[in-house]
């Protein structure tokens, strides 16, 4: 299947109600692999939105990503595109690196660092979970948390609440 007929079933499957955890054969990765590096360098968030989307419902690791997340974060700093694609990090850069016992490389830490500093604080919150999904290597992030953490008013905006409870559950886990 083309990556829009993949993400046509998506979508078609999401309306009905159902989670649609698809597996891709080794070729269509490699077609969406290209796709998202060539929505990424062109800044075609047309494009982008439905690769994410398939990204974020498919069961396959796909290797090799780390060039095509870089340029992505590199081109795109409008939140909502950050946050989709700190969701599809989680799976497809962190996750699978954990599988394989490889840490992520400065250039994602330091793209970790820009979004703990962004001024949207669902980005922030994105951020955030993502670093906890890093285990134990989010600890890197320690000082950074300390300096961004939301304030007593932050009850009155959700995602800077869940930002503050992410932040405080992290300081318990690593006793600071």
């Amino acid at each position: 299947m083309t990556t829009q007929e993949i993400y046509n079933d998506i979508i078609e499957k999401l309306k009905a109600g159902k989670r649609p955890l698809v597996k891709l054969s080794p070729s269509e990765c490699d077609e969406l692999r290209e796709k998202f590096l060539s929505a990424a360098n062109n800044q075609n968030k047309d494009e982008l939105y439905p690769l994410l989307c398939i990204l974020d419902n498919t069961q396959t690791f796909i290797a090799d990503l780390d060039q095509a997340f870089l340029c992505a974060f590199e081109k795109f700093q409008d939140a909502q595109t950050l946050v989709l694609l700190l969701g599809c990090m989680q799976r497809h850069i962190i996750e699978y690196k954990a599988m394989r016992g490889n840490r992520l490389t400065m250039d994602f830490l330091n793209i970790l660092e820009r979004g703990l500093r962004h001024e949207d604080a669902e980005v922030l919150e994105w951020t955030l979970r993502t670093v906890e999904a890093m285990g134990s290597q989010g600890i890197y992030f320690k000082a950074t948390m300390k300096e961004v953490k939301p304030n007593m008013l932050a009850v009155f905006n959700k995602h800077k609440k869940a930002s503050k409870q992410i932040i405080e559950m992290l300081e318990k886990r690593w006793n600071f």
